[in-house]
């Protein structure tokens, strides 16, 4: 099994798996040079070929990976995620499609949730003070933080809302005043000729 690589039930050859991870990684490159590429897909490919040559690289990083702790797992799992969060947020700032008041709040939980992988001290606090498991703790601040960002947001579409009543009121006056002038000109137009 030396040249061989085993992944979920199938076998793929060390070198079919450096080719594909090395493939990936020059068209990213590629892609980056003619200024074609997106960030976050250029970050999950080129992220994606750097773990296929890892893989064909060096076969030992599969059972290193097995042979790690539940908790260092779900510790690189909350990091990558709140890395890819973190991203994604800049990202949507830096196209203007995230208005930078929304986007304190994904920031605020992607630092917390890095800080939480890389400090696990800080979760063992609140386990040993609430009494529940790692994991539990970590949902409990993952959800702490959704909930305030989704109650912000509930707050900004109430305001949205009101606005756009605002907005429509304002409409219906306007409308009301074009007409009120446009009626007045027609007035206009047929008294001249009349006085004719």
């Amino acid at each position: 099994m030396s040249g061989h690589l085993f992944y979920l039930g199938f076998t793929i050859s060390r070198w079919g798996t450096l080719g594909i991870g090395l493939l990936l990684l020059l068209l990213v490159a590629t892609a980056c040079i003619k200024r074609r590429a997106r960030v976050l897909p250029a970050l999950f490919v080129l992220g994606l070929g750097a773990l296929l040559v890892t893989l064909s690289l060096h076969s030992g990083f599969l059972s290193w990976v097995q042979q790690t702790t539940f908790l260092f797992r779900i510790r690189v799992m909350m990091g990558l995620l709140s890395v890819t969060v973190i991203a994604i947020t800049f990202e949507s700032i830096r196209i203007s499609r995230l208005r930078e008041r929304f986007a304190l709040l994904w920031l605020g939980t992607g630092f917390m949730v890095l800080l939480v992988a890389l400090f696990p001290q800080m979760i063992e606090f609140s386990t040993q003070i609430l009494g529940v498991q790692y994991v539990t703790a970590v949902v409990g601040v993952v959800f702490t933080f959704l909930l305030l960002v989704s109650f912000h947001f509930s707050i900004a579409l109430s305001g949205l809302e009101a606005d756009r009543a605002k907005i429509a009121q304002r409409c219906a006056l306007l409308e009301l005043r074009i007409q009120a002038i446009e009626d007045q000109m027609d007035s206009n137009n047929t008294h001249p000729s009349d006085r004719g």
